[in-house]
């Protein structure tokens, strides 16, 4: 185990995992239990956390077998993308947490505007009438509520003492899929088969629900800035350092500063078209949360596993990550066809 850059204490980090983790995916979970048997939603939250947390050890092998080797220190999901493939490795997870980052922030102003009209006008979403393939529906969820993934690497380096990061981890998985289940299993009940997409939805209009209703709207719009600040540095990194932008803007003029916030201004309205074209908040997550998180989650780790540790991985270990490879992958297409499928059957 290689020495903690960082400073974060144990009650820190286990914070930090919680705050990364649980987002607006949580929302979801009680329509889930409305539309698929108790118990294939318990066993989808169960799996899902704990193949993403096998998965999340996987990069910590990885970057445990860098140090080993005496390699680059690796930082980033990244970074471990390019120590295993090079720069198209570094590229592709680039390209992946852009739109894994995006995707979050989609569902957040999806969210807010739900919201607000349901406060404003009492405009209720008549998503959750759409017909799902259930299963699919459910475990897709289940992903998306642990889609913080990238940031795996990040939180190990930030700890005091990163050996105690596993055993850290898996209490707080622990913790969290257990809040999870009930907050999904005790919101189905409150509300029975009249249980919305968006369980808020479901709150009465009188006072005390509009302010938790905007609560929830200006704590998603303050953290807005903070999921999409990956995309931000991804992107402005590559185009300030290409060679035709510092030639047209260089570092130190007025037209750089003003083209970087240009961009994000631009990434700020693009992530909003998104949201005012998506067809709802269940479907974009399912879109979001069985494409690009399941790769993410569980595709990119076995495959950097199998690259940077082939000479220590036993078959068992190695047939593991291919077998992920394959699923993940397979998830990946099939969930895209079910949420067109989902999409074309939203009633007009």
């Amino acid at each position: 185990m290689h020495a903690g850059t960082g400073q974060a204490s144990i009650e820190r980090t286990v914070g930090n995992i919680f705050i990364s983790t649980v987002g607006a995916g949580v929302l979801g979970l009680p329509y889930t239990f409305r539309r698929s048997d108790r118990a294939v939603t318990t066993v989808s939250v169960v799996c899902a956390a704990c193949l993403t947390y096998h998965c999340m050890l996987l990069l910590i092998k990885c970057n445990d077998s860098i140090a080993k080797g005496g390699g680059m220190q690796v930082h980033t999901y990244g970074d471990l993308g390019q120590m295993a493939y090079g720069a198209p490795g570094r590229v592709a997870v680039d390209i992946l947490i852009c739109i894994s980052q995006i995707g979050c922030c989609v569902s957040y102003l999806i969210f807010i505007g739900q919201k607000i009209s349901s406060v404003t006008m009492g405009v209720t979403d008549r998503s959750s009438d759409i017909i799902f393939i259930i299963l699919v529906f459910q475990i897709i969820l289940s992903f998306y509520c642990f889609e913080e993934f990238s940031m795996t690497l990040t939180l190990e380096a930030s700890m005091k003492h990163p050996k105690k990061f596993p055993r850290i981890l898996a209490l707080d998985f622990f913790g969290i899929a257990s809040l999870y289940l009930l907050f999904g299993f005790v919101g189905y009940l409150a509300f029975g088969n009249k249980t919305q997409n968006i369980i808020t939805l479901n709150l009465l209009q009188d006072l005390s629900t509009i302010l938790v209703k905007l609560g929830l709207c200006i704590g998603l719009f303050f953290t807005y800035p903070f999921m999409m600040y990956p995309v931000h540095e991804i992107f402005e990194g590559k185009l300030m350092r290409s060679a035709w932008f510092q030639t047209i803007a260089p570092p130190s003029s007025h037209l750089h500063t003003l083209l970087r916030n240009g961009v994000r201004g631009a990434s700020v309205i693009g992530t909003a078209v998104l949201a005012v074209s998506a067809p709802g908040f269940a479907i974009f997550i399912s879109l979001v949360g069985g494409t690009v998180c399941a790769l993410l989650a569980f595709v990119l780790p076995s495959l950097f596993h199998m690259q940077l540790c082939a000479g220590s991985s036993s078959m068992q270990s190695r047939i593991a990550d291919m077998v992920l490879t394959l699923c993940g992958i397979t998830f990946a297409a099939y969930s895209i066809y079910t949420t067109v499928v989902s999409i074309f059957m939203t009633p007009s």
